[in-house]
Parts: C-alpha cells; structure tokens; sequence
C-alpha cells in the first residue's frame, strides 16, 4: 500500500521561497521594463532622426536628419580610386509647405576649406576655374533649397515626427559629425605614415 505523505515546508522554509519569488519577479519586471524602454528609445530615435540612403554606381549619398535640433549630417563617399570620403554639417529649416532648406555651419565651412585645400594640392585637382567656384561658394554661404524629391522624402518623415515623437535625451548631431571627422581625420593620418613608410622603405 503506497502511501502519500504531504510536505510542509517550515515557516522559514516558506519565507525563503516567498523572497525568493519576489526577487525572480523583481528581476522580471526590470528586465521587461528595460526592454520596453529600449524600444521606446529607438522608436523616438527613428521619429527624431531619419535617415536617407541614395547609392549610384560608385556615389555614394547619407543624409542623418535632426528635427529637435534641426540640423543635417551628409556623408559623401566615392568607391573608386582614389576613394572619396567627406562629412558636412548643415543647419535645416523648413520654408513653406514641404520646402527644405540648408547652409553649412561655420565649423563645417572650416572643414570643407581644408579638404578644398588639401585636394588643390593632390593628383587628381579639380581645374582652378572650378576650385575658385567651391571656395566662392564656401565662402558665401548661402541657404541652399533641397531639390523637390528629398524634401517631400524629409517633409513625410516630419509629419511622422509631429503627430508621434515623444522627448528622449540624447547627443547632439554636433557632436555625431565631430566624431566622424575625428575618426576620417585619424585614418587619413594613418594612411599618411604607412605611404611614408613605404617611401622610405623603398
């Protein structure tokens, strides 16, 4: 004859397993919580900070759009040889309906002088007619239009921004685009010393 005896934990016994389950829960709810804030981070990010993409053949075009700080990150790539790569900082204002507008910053100017600079003295220089033109430009400044089809891309992103962002914290566009021209700066000099090398090497 089988027969059954039913465990009693002690009293002890018992707080320990009620702890024990409050801590599991507690762990549950943090890591739930954590999720659902990650998420909602990104989500905010996504609204608050777009992005385009445009590819053709080896012209390479990203665009990282702010509308809290409303500003414009453009990352210009070449995939050829010699490769090609630049950042640019802009300030954005929306004109009208669905129109878009930027001008580079001065810090951007400054940047863009050097790389002007810099190329004037390399291989493959633009004509000197045309490199007068880019520091005119530069120079001037100007509010430039955003052409038809990326403002009307911007303008569905911005009503998206209005109708369901919610504030986050995060950093700045400044300095998003500081840390890219640091880090194309330090590879540039890297490339530098190893072409150096090799000279002196041969």
């Amino acid at each position: 004859m089988l027969v059954l005896i039913a465990y009693k934990p002690s009293t002890s016994e018992a707080a320990s397993m009620g702890a024990a389950m409050w801590v599991v829960a507690l762990f549950a709810g943090l890591w739930a919580w954590s999720t659902w804030r990650g998420r909602r981070h990104a989500t905010a990010m996504a609204l608050r900070r777009p992005e385009i993409h445009e590819r053709k053949d080896v012209f390479s075009d990203y665009w990282v759009f702010d509308f809290v700080e409303m500003l414009m990150v453009h990352e210009y790539n070449v995939y050829d040889w010699p490769s090609i790569t630049s950042y640019s900082l802009y300030a954005l204002r929306r004109v009208g309906d669905a129109q878009w507008e930027v001008q580079q910053t001065p810090e951007s100017v400054k940047e863009s002088m050097v790389e002007l600079e810099r190329d004037a003295r390399g291989t493959g220089a633009l004509r000197p007619e045309r490199m007068a033109k880019h520091r005119e430009a530069l120079l001037r400044n100007e509010w430039r239009r955003l052409d038809d089809h990326m403002a009307a891309r911007l303008d569905t992103h911005y009503k998206l921004f209005l109708a369901r962002y919610r504030p986050i914290d995060t950093d700045s566009l400044v300095a998003y685009w500081e840390r890219l021209v640091a880090l194309l700066r330090d590879r540039e000099h890297r490339q530098t010393e190893r072409a150096s090398a090799r000279t002196l090497a041969s």
